[in-house]
């Protein structure tokens, strides 16, 4: 069988149906220009022969063979290999009638990838069997020999060549159809196992379970034909004992039905009497009725409601009278206080004037004497005694003029000193004159300084509490935040225990409980959620260890295990593990000592899981005789030794049985996480759930408390903006009462008199002290010069001393005048403003005394008007009750008897009802029985 030709159609660089044909029966070579698609040619024949190393074809995925992997409008490739089959000798198997075989591949973008073989869909291994038939093996190793791999086939190894020649010679193909048998029996001998397996632990208790249920039911059916005869005895005895209790249950209810004859015509009779004084009542109240007519209903009304008008305006106009007299006695003060500040006001601006004029003339004098002081200083010390006159006269003169200006300094700090002394002690008078003032008023002055002290302290304590509240934005909102990382986290690993959960949904155990006071801890859970595997790598080991036991149910006590097959409304079957009553045994020290003899490595399953300690012997009975060894030579050796002799399995889960049995190849490691791994990662998880759950409920916790904090914080920033504008308003309120300016004016002389002044005049005193010291180093350094002129300065001093004397005097003179202007001046505006702010206010006492005036006057007409309505309706009141008091003796007569009579019928009621109860009763029984 050779090939005869290639059909490519939409394979790699090949867009269009392409046929390359003229194949040579024993030799063929491929050659063209670079990119011409030679290897693609041979890539095609590949692809048909079903090569798996797609690299071979340099390719990643079978896509990419498609012609510009589907891009150009081309979503499939197919090529089809018309083989020659007329020699007969080699042609595959079954198909020797057939003089051509056709093999096609297609694959399609997306889509399946299929085999044809001469037109007909043909599954891939059957394609295979007919290429390995005649020696063709595409994934042979050496079925290809690309460039450069012609020396590595000439130097390989003997075993290479046979194996080589093997694939060649068609032998390779039983051999790998050898293998894959053998994994099929394997497959097939571990099922019938599990089936075994399944009639040993399942199927077989079931049927012992439903024989007992059917001779139960035998049982039964046998009782329930007894009880039936029975109880045909038991229904005749109470017909018979009904029927005398029924004859003597007509005779109590003849009597009882007399007795509510006669309840009954008394009952009538009662009533008939009360029906009689019950119209002689209505005859006697419309007389009362008719007596009581219209007008005097509208008397009354209108004497209720001008009683109340009358109160009402009565308390009205004594509020306003008092006002109006507390207005006026307001206003007169008002006037008088107004009146005096006017007469001191004009005294003021008298003396102020004539201090003006006077200050004028001393300014004057003190120019002139100034000016006669320099004239006395300059001539004392520009004065020669000797031949070096003219050079000690330059010097004295510069020094002189610094001398002079420090005693002019001394001279205006002193001056200073002494108006500041002079200002001090008038603003310490004016201070106690208006602090005098003030005392007058000291009722007003201490009520709005205790309604200011008050809503200060207020808004301290508010404040306070806001401190002491200890309420923190940030740490809200980072609350806020780590609430929302604590449910996105718990949601995410809540999610992953639901899944993981559903995975292993066959190891939870669900039950009823059997009882209404079931212990639940009495139920211990499947052996597979009550053991923790020490290491990982023997989790497939315990795994297939255990095998089928790790979903047996382990109970406290075989009674435990009763009530719930019995009543625990179980929905699958169960083994139950009652630990009272369990062979737990496990293999002996010898046998361990002897095992590990042959490798030291050998481990009992037991010493390999975790477990508490009041389930030891539930892991014992599962685990006890078995051991774990790493590989399956230990296990074989470690198995059948005669002074061992326990079932071993290796840490790929392959068991080894001392009775000859082997299992395995179907659990190994590689395969995925083993059920305990799972479990594992669930408690895993279940364990990070409960921590975030117990973090988001400390968060949340602390989220509740702050936000108390919040809407206490809020509460009480809302309570301080209330404050403050309050005391903002008792503030406003002082500041536009003249009781309140006089407390700001007596606080601003306060602080002239205690902060201002004596300020200024340390200032003075250090400024005079400066200038004496400046001085005295001036006049030190003259001293040279002095002495060599003192005789002839002896006249000149006499003289400065005198001009100093008159500037003193002057100078005081002027300082003492100039205080008393200021202090006028300030007076004078502090009355101004006295009597301006008085003024107002008394236009506004006048304006609101004549609306009081009004106000009074219409209400006191208004209360005399309704005054006399109401005398007047009150005289024609009292003549229609005199006339309605006649006829209520009779209708209170007839009242009390209408009372008399509904409480006799009201027995009489009740007499017949408890008959009726008696009779009902009697009745339910003679039904009853």
């Amino acid at each position: 069988m050779y090939i005869e030709e290639v059909i490519v159609d939409g394979f790699k660089s090949y867009a269009s149906r392409t046929v390359v044909s003229g194949f040579d029966p024993s030799f063929n070579a491929i050659t063209g220009l670079n990119g011409s698609g030679k290897s693609n040619i041979l890539d095609s024949i590949c692809f048909v022969l079903g090569i798996s190393n797609l690299s071979q074809v340099r390719v990643g995925n079978l896509q990419e063979l498609v012609y510009k992997g589907g891009q150009a409008g081309i979503s499939k490739a197919t090529v089809s290999i018309i083989f020659n089959n007329n020699d007969r000798s080699n042609s595959p198997a079954g198909y020797e009638d057939c003089d051509k075989i056709t093999v096609t591949r297609q694959i399609v973008i997306g889509g399946r990838n299929k085999y044809l073989i001469n037109g007909h869909v043909a599954q891939p291994g059957r394609v295979q069997n007919l290429f390995h038939s005649v020696q063709l093996n595409v994934n042979n190793p050496h079925f290809l020999i690309m460039q450069g791999r012609i020396t590595k086939v000439i130097s390989m190894k003997p075993p290479e060549v046979l194996a080589m020649i093997e694939e060649a010679a068609g032998t390779r193909m039983y051999e790998l159809k050898k293998e894959t048998a053998l994994k099929t029996i394997e497959k097939k001998q571990r099922k019938v196992e599990e089936i075994e397996q399944v009639l040993a632990s399942e199927i077989t208790p079931m049927l012992d379970g439903l024989r007992k249920d059917r001779a139960s039911y035998m049982k039964w059916c046998s009782n329930n034909t007894k009880i039936e005869r029975l109880s045909r005895f038991t229904i005749a005895y109470d017909y018979s004992c009904a029927y005398t209790k029924a004859s003597d249950y007509e005779q109590q209810h003849q009597s009882l039905l007399e007795a509510v004859e006669s309840t009954l015509t008394r009952k009538k009779d009662i009533e008939s009497k009360a029906k009689q004084v019950s119209d002689d009542l209505e005859n006697a109240q419309r007389i009362r009725e008719a007596q009581m007519s219209t007008n005097y209903r509208k008397l009354s009304h209108e004497v209720e409601n001008l009683s109340k008008t009358l109160v009402k305006k009565s308390s009205g106009f004594d509020n306003q009278r008092d006002s109006l007299e507390t207005e006026k006695s307001n206003l007169i003060g008002l006037k008088a206080q107004v009146s005096a500040d006017q007469l001191e006001l004009e005294k003021n601006e008298s003396e102020y004037k004539e201090i003006q004029s006077e200050i004028s003339r001393l300014e004057l004098d003190v120019q002139k004497s100034t000016k006669e002081e320099a004239n006395a200083q300059r001539a004392l010390l520009t004065g020669s005694g000797g031949g070096n006159g003219s050079s000690d006269g330059a010097l004295g003169s510069s020094v002189v003029d610094q001398i002079q200006a420090a005693k002019k300094g001394i001279l205006s700090a002193e001056t200073e000193v002494e108006t500041l002394k002079m200002r001090a002690s008038h603003v310490q008078g004016e201070y106690k004159a208006k602090l005098a003032s003030l005392k007058k008023d000291q009722v007003a002055v201490e009520s709005m300084r205790q309604e200011q002290s008050r809503s200060e302290k207020a808004v301290q304590q508010v404040k306070l509490k806001l401190h002491e509240l200890d309420y923190s934005v940030e740490l809200a909102e980072r609350l806020a935040s780590q609430k929302e990382v604590d449910v996105a986290s718990l949601q995410k690993v809540q999610d992953e225990y639901d899944e993981l959960s559903a995975r292993l949904s066959s190891f939870e155990f669900k039950y009823s409980n059997p009882t209404s006071h079931f212990d639940k801890s009495s139920v211990k859970g499947t052996v597979a959620s009550l053991l923790t595997v020490r290491n990982p790598i023997h989790s497939t080991a315990i795994e297939v260890a255990a095998g089928g036991r790790l979903y047996q149910v382990v109970v406290d006590s075989d009674r435990t295990g009763k009530a719930l097959l019995e009543k625990g409304k179980l929905q699958r079957r169960v083994t139950i593990i009652p630990l009272n009553k369990i062979n737990a045994s496990t293999a002996s020290d010898e046998q361990m000592r002897s095992a590990q003899r042959v490798d030291p490595n050998v481990k009992l399953a037991l010493s390999l899981v975790g477990h508490d300690d009041d389930v030891e012997a539930a892991i014992k009975y599962v685990f006890g005789r078995t051991m774990v060894c790493e590989d399956m030579d230990t296990a074989k050796r470690v198995t059948f030794d005669p002074k061992v002799r326990c079932r071993t399995v290796t840490l790929d889960g392959d068991i080894f049985d001392p009775a000859g049995t082997l299992s395995g190849g179907g659990n190994s490691r590689s395969s995925g996480p083993s059920v305990l791994d799972q479990l594992s990662d669930l408690n895993n998880l279940r364990s990070r759930m409960n921590k975030l759950q117990k973090s988001l409920r400390k968060v949340n916790s602390e989220i509740e408390e702050l936000d108390a904090k919040r809407k206490r914080h809020e509460k009480l920033r809302s309570e301080l903006e209330l404050r403050s504008h309050e005391a903002t308003l008792i503030e406003k309120k002082l500041e536009s009462s003249s009781v309140g300016r006089l407390l700001k004016e007596v606080s601003e002389l306060e602080r002239q008199v205690k902060e201002e002044i004596p300020q200024a005049l340390e200032a003075a005193k250090k400024q005079k002290v400066d200038f004496q010291s400046r001085a005295s180093e001036l006049e030190k350094s003259m001293s040279d010069v002095v002495e060599a002129r003192n005789k002839a300065m002896k006249d000149a001093e006499k003289s400065l001393e005198e001009t100093k004397d008159r500037l003193k005097s002057a100078t005081l003179k002027l300082r003492e005048r100039k205080e008393a202007l200021e202090g006028r001046h300030v007076r004078m505006n502090t009355l101004r403003e006295e009597i301006s702010g008085l003024e107002e206010q008394v236009v506004a006492q006048e304006h609101l005394v004549s609306k009081s005036q009004t106000d009074v006057e219409a209400a006191e007409a208004d209360l005399n008007e309704i005054r006399r309505d109401y005398e007047h309706l009150k005289v024609a009141l009292d003549k229609e009750v005199e006339k309605l008091a006649e006829n209520d003796s009779t209708i209170g007569a007839l009242k009390t008897t209408e009372a008399k009579l509904a409480r006799e019928i009201e027995e009489v009621g009740l007499e017949h009802k408890r008959l009726e109860h008696k009779q009902k009763s009697l009745l339910h029984e003679q039904v009853c029985s």
